[in-house]
């Protein structure tokens, strides 16, 4: 058993806390291709952090400031810049740099195929975590076009699923992306919210 870092957009930690997201692609060439069922994923996402702007001076004398952060993070998925506090401010943190305690999501890998990104179904497509926007007009529902951005109300809707897959794809990974048809990893995962340090705990509380 290996444990992986991944690192996903804050739409899909929205659909891995929603209970909507239990499988990810990624390209065939990524690290993550060599994940095998059993190892355990833990997911960077952007954060918050709480800290400090500190006065410096180096050697020569020379004044200047440096910030320096707290052990306090809050997530960016379902929550805006925290107000500042005191001395105290929030400063955003990308989701390469979080560190391993700050995670509070476990994905532990039960299936992993390697196929063609075409080849994905529409359950598949749909275990993507792709989101389902109601009302459409004539108050119809449809899957989410990734592709519009956010707050456009004409954004469309598609009644396939693969296709609204199709259009988040080509938003993490740009024009050309899914015509391309690259070879991609497809990781089946069960999500545990929990950090993956104390996952093994809480199970067995819970058991």
């Amino acid at each position: 058993m290996r444990d992986v870092p991944i690192i996903f957009s804050a739409p899909m930690v929205r659909a891995l806390l929603d209970g909507r997201k239990t499988q990810t692609r990624r390209l065939a060439t990524s690290p993550l291709a060599k994940v095998q069922p059993g190892d355990r994923l833990w997911v960077r996402e952007n954060t918050w952090q709480n800290g400090t702007w500190v006065r410096t001076e180096d050697e020569t004398g020379e004044i200047g400031s440096k910030w320096v952060g707290t052990s306090s993070v809050r997530m960016m998925a379902n929550e805006t810049k925290p107000a500042g506090s005191g001395n105290f401010v929030w400063r955003s943190i990308p989701s390469i740099h979080m560190p391993r305690w700050a995670s509070r999501l476990t994905l532990v890998v039960e299936q992993v195929r390697v196929e063609r990104l075409q080849d994905i179904s529409e359950a598949d497509a749909i275990a993507e975590g792709i989101e389902m926007c109601s009302p459409r007009p004539r108050g119809m529902s449809g899957w989410r076009d990734y592709g519009d951005k956010l707050g456009d109300t004409s954004r469309r809707y598609f009644s396939d699923p693969r296709r609204s897959f199709q259009t988040l794809w080509t938003s993490l990974h740009g024009a050309g992306a899914w015509a391309a048809n690259p070879w991609v990893v497809a990781l089946t995962f069960r999500v545990h919210q929990a950090n993956i340090d104390k996952l093994e705990a809480r199970e067995v509380a819970i058991g």
